[in-house]
């Protein structure tokens, strides 16, 4: 599952084990996979449409749900 966020929002960030953020700031391209707004993109869905208002997941709330996910504290 891929969460779209500001640009150097994901490296601000220590990720729990098994979830990559992938972004220009590692050795090499990076590649997201986003799904268009409009017609068949099957594998990628959106769960949360971007609007004008909000376009991006809120990183910090994320990141803390992500480490509650993986069952630890939530950690920086």
């Amino acid at each position: 599952m891929y969460f779209l966020l500001a640009p150097g929002t994901a490296a601000e960030h220590r990720w729990p084990p098994g979830l990559e953020a992938m972004s220009r700031s590692r050795r090499g391209d990076a590649f997201v996979g986003v799904p268009a707004l409009g017609g068949g993109t099957w594998p990628l869905d959106w769960r949360s449409r971007p609007t004008a208002q909000d376009p991006f997941v809120d990183g910090a709330l994320l990141h803390e749900m992500a480490w509650l996910r993986a069952g630890c504290a939530v950690r920086e």
